[in-house]
């Protein structure tokens, strides 16, 4: 009994790696590339080539003028993509505490009508404070302020009376 053995996806399936063309999304692409490469025991010669498959025409053309793209080093290869066309895609964000202000003062402004305002709301502050925090840049304490600052004045007054209500202290 012989098993199929794993082939690349086709390209625009749902298990293909996809890349929106971003400096925030090419990381990932490479890393689902070459999670697919690695299940396929794709040899590195045609790593480049099936990976520029992948991608917008635009995009290819643009990352084919890297001398790097001809060659038989994917690693430089990737590593010229990344570095001279999506400089800064690996760091991490650097927030600062007004960004976070930002955050707030731009959610303050719109209530919050559905589950799913909230949870973006709470996934974008969670986003940037957490990041102030591990920075060492807001306490915690700072963080909970600012959490309930960001709802709409009329859910605010009435999350306060809330918690007045089940921590009278």
């Amino acid at each position: 009994m012989s098993t199929n053995p794993y082939q690349m996806p086709i390209r625009g399936t749902a298990n293909a790696p996809k890349f929106d063309g971003t400096i925030v999304d090419i990381s990932r692409y490479f890393d689902d590339f070459d999670q697919h490469a690695d299940n396929t025991n794709l040899t590195l010669k045609p790593h480049i080539k099936a990976a520029l498959r992948y991608i917008s025409r635009d995009d290819a053309e643009t990352w084919e003028t890297l001398p790097e793209a001809s060659g038989d080093d994917y690693a430089a290869f990737v590593t010229a993509v990344k570095d001279q066309l999506y400089p800064g895609c690996d760091e991490k964000p650097d927030y600062s505490k007004s960004d976070l202000e930002f955050v707030v003062t731009e959610q303050a402004k719109k209530p919050m009508y559905t589950v799913e305002d909230l949870g973006q709301y709470d996934r974008l502050f969670r986003r940037v404070s957490t990041s102030l925090i591990t920075n060492k840049r807001i306490a915690e304490t700072e963080q909970n302020h600012l959490y309930l600052d960001g709802f709409h004045s009329d859910i605010k007054t009435r999350i306060l009376r809330r918690l007045e209500y089940m921590k009278p202290d």
